[in-house]
């Protein structure tokens, strides 16, 4: 399986049509939009992400929180209370830095056909924090959704990993891998 970014982004457009559908045309609650959004990317990483070679991931310690919801409330704050149209350098991806931080991903498909076993798959880098353009009362949620799953996806781009397995004669193996797909 693959990230569906496609899907995440038509989820979060959708969602935030519908809200502006019941508040009169004003984005809702900056802090329940953006925990929403929080939940349709945990759902998705959940359901989809893998490492380069197809090792589900596994994630520890996160509930239903990453800090993506704090990082780009903030940035909805900043952004549409104060009309501003520069683009946040804080926004948005800071916020899931902490969570891969503590990610781990399954080591049991071969990374090599030497690899029998596979003991541990671990990231050890989790990425750049990418910078999110939120303009100012926007009413574009197509603008929006892209910008977010554009700054989510490129933050999954930079997150680094190290596969440890055991060959046919038992030899510890280690191969870095780069990229959540």
């Amino acid at each position: 399986m693959a990230i569906n970014w496609n899907k995440l982004e038509i989820d979060i457009k959708n969602y935030l049509e519908e809200g502006r559908k019941n508040t009169e045309g004003k984005l809702r609650n900056f802090k329940s939009v953006a925990k929403q959004i929080e939940l349709f990317y945990i759902n998705e990483i959940k359901t989809n992400a893998t490492d380069i070679f197809l090792n589900p991931v596994v994630l520890l310690n996160i509930g239903e929180n990453i800090g993506l919801h704090k990082s780009l409330e903030d940035a909805f704050n900043v952004s549409f209370k104060n009309n501003n149209n520069s683009i946040l350098n804080n926004a948005g991806t800071s916020g899931v830095l902490q969570h891969w931080a503590s990610a781990q991903f399954s080591p049991l498909i071969p990374v090599l056909p030497v690899m029998v076993k596979g003991i541990n798959n671990v990231i050890v880098f989790s990425g750049n924090v990418i910078p999110m353009q939120l303009k100012g009362n926007s009413d574009k949620e197509d603008f929006l959704a892209k910008e977010i799953v554009k700054s989510l996806k490129q933050h999954a781009s930079t997150i680094q990993g190290l596969f440890t397995g055991l060959n046919s004669q038992g030899s510890i193996i280690t191969i870095p891998w780069s990229g959540i797909v």
